[in-house]
């Protein structure tokens, strides 16, 4: 059987003027940035939608860390993420976190009552 590793890491956000990462892993210490391709990702109305890509140390964006996207308007529950692949890095699963997040802040809005007036 195969020992268990673990994901250990710490590191700051900014959600403005990009999403952004950067993010040191405990063993070894390597630093991953990472910065969402468009300013708006989240919405006040609708699920969050975005590009996360790694940021080299010369500024330029690179490959994709994760993304999401809206599948079905207004469908409070549904939301397509993609991740480059199927071993998940800190890379991908800190922006999860606030991807998530979003998501839910959406969830409590779309499934609110509303009152109409005609």
């Amino acid at each position: 059987m195969k020992p268990a590793t673990s994901m250990c890491g710490c590191g700051r956000y900014n959600t403005t003027p990009y999403l952004s990462f950067a993010i040191t892993e405990l063993a070894g210490g390597g630093l991953t940035q990472l910065q969402a391709v468009d300013k708006e990702w989240r919405f006040p109305d609708d699920a969050p939608s975005v590009v996360v890509r790694f940021k080299g140390p010369d500024g330029k964006l690179g490959d994709i860390a994760i993304q999401s996207a809206v599948t079905q308007r207004n469908h409070c529950n549904t939301l397509k993420l993609c991740l480059p692949s199927r071993n998940p890095t800190l890379a991908n699963l800190v922006p999860l976190g606030m991807i998530l997040e979003a998501q839910e802040t959406f969830a409590q809005y779309c499934t609110r009552p509303r009152l109409y007036s005609m």
